[in-house]
């Protein structure tokens, strides 16, 4: 792992169009966007594992895909090893050199495989459009390979999508992603709809494949335990901002933002009974026209004041590189839960 930034993202928007509103007694109608990715700002040095976690509907699958060119910001940068990717359409990426290093682990290993494939097709299919001077034979080397790598015995490589079990499935997907050798890796929720045995299995699979290839992860989950345990930094996304990002161990010990806090709470364990906790109230704001000037925590935060119904709190550095974005932050210095 090197400190030099590998990927950098500046500012980086997305919205989508949703039709105006019509107001009820007549006038103009009003133009709505709903806001899926706000203002979002990070870096990443190469070989680190970057965790992107926050509720359903936070942007974390939509920034996923962003980085992994497969959609377009609507405003910002994407700079991967010096190359800002974000002036190339995602439409145009798929014959770009960069897309064989950057390559993508879809929640549903079931929908990304297609049925006709046998399992040898859908590995060598990847390596026999991205990789160049590879040709027959050689590709389906490779491919067995990989499967290898992955723990695919031989005798799966001639069966179909739908006569694999969910892990067997899973470990396809990663094997297509890894067969071109890429650099960097995005994986959406590749565990979340396998056994808590078989997400085990996964889990060290792909630590070890990051360990052995010096792979980049940014690893989308909901799961805290699971990105405490495979990732070196987290970052927490709330209504399409970055609300706060460090160190794992520095934000599961001392969450800032209380956002942050609350899902860290609510992570079940041991001894915890009767412990304070924090809580959210209320529903979340809606993510269509948000405003500009207000704390997207705004009604369900305990610790709200006037300031933030005002401003929206920046994302400010706290040293360490953990940063949040709060007026008035936790502080908290606990044992780690």
């Amino acid at each position: 792992m090197t400190g030099e930034p590998f990927v950098e993202v500046h500012r980086l928007s997305r919205t989508f169009a949703l039709p105006a509103l019509r107001p009820p007694g007549g006038g103009r109608p009003v133009p709505r966007h709903l806001q899926a990715v706000d203002d979002v700002s990070f870096s990443l040095a190469r070989g680190q594992a970057l965790g992107l976690v926050g509720e359903s509907g936070c942007g974390k699958t939509t920034l996923a895909h962003i980085l992994a060119r497969l959609a377009d910001p609507t405003a910002g940068g994407l700079v991967f090893d010096g190359r800002d990717l974000a002036a190339v359409p995602a439409a145009r990426f798929a014959r770009d050199p960069a897309r064989r290093r950057i390559q993508m682990v879809f929640q549903d290993a079931t929908e990304a495989l297609n049925p006709r494939d046998t399992v040898l097709e859908a590995i060598a299919g990847p390596i026999r459009l991205l990789v160049p001077g590879l040709r027959g034979r050689e590709v389906a080397e490779r491919a067995a390979a990989t499967a290898a790598r992955v723990n695919l015995p031989p005798e799966l490589m001639t069966r179909f999508p739908h006569q694999l079990s969910g892990g067997q499935r899973a470990r396809v997907g990663i094997a297509r992603a890894i067969g071109v050798e890429p650099e960097l890796l995005i994986l959406d929720e590749p565990t979340s709809a396998l056994d808590v045995s078989i997400q085990a299995v996964v889990l060290k699979l792909l630590d070890r494949l990051r360990r052995e290839s010096a792979l980049t992860y940014v690893f989308v989950s909901h799961d805290l335990n699971v990105v405490r345990m495979l990732c070196d930094r987290v970052m927490v996304m709330y209504l399409g901002r970055l609300i706060e990002e460090g160190p794992v161990e520095a934000v599961f010990r001392n969450p800032r933002h209380p956002y942050t806090a609350a899902l860290i709470d609510a992570i079940p364990r041991l001894g915890a009974r009767g412990a304070a906790r924090e809580r959210l109230a209320g529903e979340p704001r809606s993510p269509v026209n948000p405003s500009p000037t207000v704390c997207r925590l705004v009604g369900r935060c305990a610790h709200e004041q006037a300031r933030c119904r005002a401003a929206m709190p920046p994302l400010g550095p706290e040293g360490a590189g953990h940063r949040h974005a709060c007026f008035f932050p936790l502080g908290r210095d606990e044992e780690p839960c």
